[in-house]
């Protein structure tokens, strides 16, 4: 593979492009488009983009890994456009580089955290998007109620209870000591019983409805998304929160890959948990390209809840 360092678009975004160095793509294939993780530049958390990139290269895609303006290499931009605008509209013009300078007409988005929802806020309005990444994401509705947002809390701290605190030996030290709170303990106990009950409603805001709309698109007839989360990331509560019981579509659906990397963190800190997440995209990218919903499986790594 080579990459070459590129500039385009009005604000003169850097980005980083990698592909096959000997052999052209096939035609028709997708270029793939890796966007920031919050703050983080191209390269992405644990130099994950720079990797994958290079993965993806070997295996004849074009990618591009770019920062966003005023991110990374990136300048400000000159208008005042807020970000949740100004984001979709750079993806826009690095899909219309890659158009441009590598005739690339389709295409996979993909990234962690905000660089997820970017992913899927461009999906929702650029054409020639052919399948979506959504790691990790979070943040999808902005606005959430004080109730919505005490839930997101209570499943975090009865995360920690019942799958860290409670596994450690010094744990149960304090608690036979006295020093535990039991209340806590209580409600994390309380928190699991509660979340395996049925009949939760969905999160009853304009903005929530919206995601599920935009979701829903891509169950059929069909655009591959990929769902990935880490065990226990707080993207997962609040999907909970924007579906509620609403998941039908979701769960049997040939098009959506959910799926759960057990014992990983929000940015894949642990050396074997970013080998299953490089593992994970680079199988998800040869599905999707195809743009078929059925044939080999991917890997499972952890049924989604």
């Amino acid at each position: 593979m080579r990459e070459d360092s590129v500039q385009f678009g009005g604000s003169n975004l850097i980005g980083v492009v990698s592909e096959p160095e000997e052999t052209e793509p096939p035609r028709g294939a997708p270029g793939i488009i890796l966007l920031n993780s919050g703050l983080i530049p191209k390269m992405g958390p644990n130099r994950l983009y720079v990797t994958l990139a290079r993965r993806l290269a070997r295996q004849g895609f074009t990618v591009l890994r770019f920062d966003l303006s005023a991110i990374g290499d990136s300048p400000a931009r000159s208008d005042t456009r807020p970000f949740r605008e100004s984001s979709v509209i750079e993806t826009q013009e690095a899909m219309d580089f890659l158009a441009r300078t590598r005739g690339i007409e389709t295409f996979l988005l993909g990234g962690i955290c905000t660089g997820a929802v970017v992913a899927f806020r461009t999906a929702l309005v650029a054409e020639g998007v052919q399948g979506i990444a959504m790691i990790n994401a979070q943040d999808l509705v902005t606005e959430q109620p004080a109730q919505a947002q005490a839930y997101v809390r209570e499943r975090a701290g009865a995360r920690y209870y019942l799958r860290t605190a409670l596994r450690q030996p010094r744990s149960w030290g304090r608690l036979l000591a006295g020093r535990a709170s039991y209340r806590a303990i209580a409600s994390a106990l309380r928190t699991r019983i509660a979340g395996s009950r049925r009949g939760r409603q969905p999160l009853a805001t304009a903005e929530a409805a919206e995601v599920r709309q935009g979701l829903q698109r891509f169950a059929d007839p069909g655009t591959p998304l990929l769902l990935l989360y880490a065990e226990g990331d707080r993207g997962l509560d609040e999907l909970d929160l924007i579906l509620g019981d609403d998941r039908q579509w979701l769960d049997r659906s040939p098009w959506i890959d959910h799926q759960v990397v057990p014992g990983a963190d929000h940015m894949f800190t642990l050396r074997d948990k970013q080998a299953a997440f490089l593992d994970h995209l680079e199988h998800w990218a040869q599905r999707a390209a195809g743009q078929t919903a059925g044939g080999e499986a991917a890997p499972t790594l952890q049924e989604a809840p």
